[in-house]
Formats: C-alpha cells, structure tokens, sequence
C-alpha cells in the first residue's frame, strides 16, 4: 500500500553544529503561477508612484544594474532581446511580468520538501563554508547570492546529507 503524502509535513535537516534547516512537504498538485491582469496594473501603478522618489540618474542606474544582474539567470528569456528591451524603455514591471507571465496552471507531478524559511547565513554557511552577506548576522537571511549560487547550495546540501533536494 502507497504512503499517504499529507501536505505540510516537516523534515528537519541537520547541518551540523546545532545548525538545522527546516522543510516543508510541498505536495502533488495544480495551482495558478503568475500575475493575473489586475495584479499587473496594480503594479504599474504601484511602480509609477515609486518612480516619482528617484532622479533619472538613479532610475538609470538601477535599470543597468538589473539589467546586469538578471541577464545571466534568464538569458534564455532575454536571448536577441537586450537592445530592443533597452530602446523600447520597458518597465521593470513589464520585464518581470515577461520572466514570470501570464497566470496559467501549473501541475506539479511529484511531491517536493522545499525550505519553510529564508536560508539564514548559517545555514548558508553549514552547507557552503561562507558567507557572502554583505551585513552579517548568524539568523539573518543570506544575501548577494545568485540563482547559480542557490543551484551550488543544493548540491552541497545533497552531498552533505546524501538528500535528493532540488
């Protein structure tokens, strides 16, 4: 007989040290992924009022640098479309909602643990023997790290705990 796999279970991993990462049983399944059309204008709205705070100078700045930063982690998304996405001015908002998409179901076939918190800098630590935040603190959340870098991290993490986490 199957094993009934109930949403919400928790695994609990030891990093070592006192140090544990805490998962949680996302299970089999449909669900809506992505913006709805008023979640959308919501943010067209909410952006534009944001944008008033800031100099074109610092709107610039901030355009280029996740432009930079983003490049390489959907650059299959981006592909031939960098310069037309530079001449046309899109929207932040705009560039997000073509990364992520329209909302549309998604099914998940196979039940998967996925972390039930931000993975603290010690358990960023625990797994990968550095911290790359730029303020430190053991509870706190790790930052500067690329989806390349999370990709390492669960690597690590697997061989670490001979686990099958993706």
């Amino acid at each position: 007989m199957a094993q009934e796999v109930k949403p919400g279970k928790e695994e609990v991993i030891d990093l070592g040290e006192g140090v544990k990462l805490e998962m949680v049983l996302i299970p089999a399944g449909k669900f809506k992924m992505g913006f709805t059309k008023k979640e959308v204008e919501d943010l067209k709205v909410e952006f534009q009022e944001e944008l008033k705070k800031y100099t074109k100078k610092e709107l610039e700045d901030f355009k280029v640098k996740f432009q930079e930063e983003f490049k390489n982690e959907f650059e299959k998304k981006l592909r031939g479309k960098e310069e037309e996405l530079v001449e046309k001015e899109i929207e932040v908002v705009d560039l997000i909602m073509s990364i992520q998409g329209k909302q549309h179901e998604v099914t998940l076939t196979k039940p998967f643990y996925m972390g039930k918190h931000e993975v603290t800098q010690e358990q960023w630590e625990a797994v990968m023997g550095k911290n790359p935040s730029d303020i430190k603190g053991a509870k706190l959340p790790v930052t500067n790290v690329s989806w390349l870098d999370c990709k390492e991290f669960i690597k690590k993490l697997n061989d670490k705990t001979n686990g099958g986490y993706r």
